[in-house]
């Protein structure tokens, strides 16, 4: 017996992530074969008795896995006070703002908050602009470095990539222009869901979903990683271009802008991941603890308040426009971050 215990200590990192991920899989088996929704759908969310044992594996799930990273690299985390802090607290301080603001206008003005998320309105013209500028600022910092040879050529490349990306984004959102030029769709175009000059039109749903889980992955799981496998070469690599503390919280709250989208696995995985993380992180950092507590409470808020009024909605994705202006508004602080770091390390290259 006591050799039966050494041996589930020894081992209960792995253990846990083989539970999470076999979990994971037997619910993915069950949306495929059971339930026949496939693995990426949109309906209200669903609380009957089926998806309530759905969602509770889900959860446990994604508890073995955050957790069983975790194990045996405890004593690893670090949470690192940054000289710039109170630019990225302020920026906290504003999404949740906006995210109350948000909240308030589905339950007390739902045409408002309707007419706000509407096609070529406010939302979808900021979030093109912030990713807009979010390219800029990475040209500017490949600009400013390419021609230094204290950075390795994988992180310049790394710096174009991300540029490129964001600006591929961006003019995927405003479809290329085409409601400003005013320019028909060619024929190949013409036959995605809503005949617009965009690639991600032809699978609306699928991309929407690798969009939201992948911006998750980036801004939440991968700083995540990095404080606990500080000191792992490729993190230190890496480090220039990986999400800080602060930002991992703006992309928690982005992943609680969940209504059409909740019952889809990737959602759910998201949602309880950040939760979880969340928590570790607040029992972790002193600095910040009461930081990571109020964003754990918010998105709490948040994703309830989609949930209980989401009967307000006027357009059923109308939840969706408005994460993809709290996705923008992250990589948007993301990139200035890193614009910092850069000024950073220069400055300390100059007095070396």
């Amino acid at each position: 017996m006591h050799d039966y215990i050494k041996y589930f200590q020894k081992n209960i990192q792995y253990i846990f992530l083989f539970l999470g991920i076999t979990g994971l899989i037997f619910i993915a088996i069950l949306d495929i074969f059971y339930w026949e929704t496939g693995l990426i759908f949109k309906v209200p969310p669903n609380f009957l008795r089926g998806y309530i044992i759905r969602i509770t594996i889900i959860f446990f799930s994604t508890f073995f896995i955050i957790f069983g990273l975790f194990f045996n690299n405890r004593i690893t985390i670090k949470i690192k006070n940054n000289e710039d802090a109170l630019i990225y607290k302020i920026r906290i301080q504003e999404a949740i703002f906006l995210s109350l603001i948000f909240i308030y206008l589905l339950i007390y003005q739902p045409i408002i908050f309707s007419g706000l998320s509407e096609e070529d309105k406010l939302t979808e013209w900021v979030s093109a602009i912030l990713l807009f500028c979010s390219s800029i600022i990475f040209f500017l910092i490949f600009y400013k470095t390419f021609k230094r040879n204290s950075f390795t050529k994988i992180i310049k490349y790394s710096f174009v990539f991300i540029a490129l990306l964001f600006l591929l984004i961006t003019l995927e959102e405003v479809s290329w222009f085409q409601r400003v030029i005013r320019y028909e769709s060619p024929e190949l175009f013409s036959r995605n869901d809503q005949n617009a000059f965009n690639l991600h039109n032809f699978l609306t749903i699928p991309s929407e979903i690798f969009y939201y889980f992948g911006a998750f992955l980036f801004l939440v799981v991968l700083p995540y990683l990095s404080f606990i496998f500080d000191k792992h070469k490729i993190i230190k690599q890496f480090e220039m271009i990986i999400p800080n503390q602060y930002i991992l919280i703006l992309g928690a709250i982005a992943s609680a802008y969940n209504y059409a989208t909740w019952n889809i696995i990737f959602t759910q995985i998201t949602f309880f991941s950040t939760v979880f993380i969340l928590l570790i992180l607040s029992f972790y950092s002193k600095e910040n603890r009461n930081l990571y507590i109020i964003s754990l409470v918010i998105i709490f808020i948040i994703q309830l308040s989609f949930i209980i009024f989401g009967k307000n909605l006027i357009r059923f994705h109308e939840v969706s426009e408005y994460r993809e202006l709290m996705i923008p508004f992250a990589f948007f602080v993301y990139s200035i971050s890193t614009y910092l770091k850069l000024r950073n390390k220069l400055e300390k290259l100059l007095v070396n």
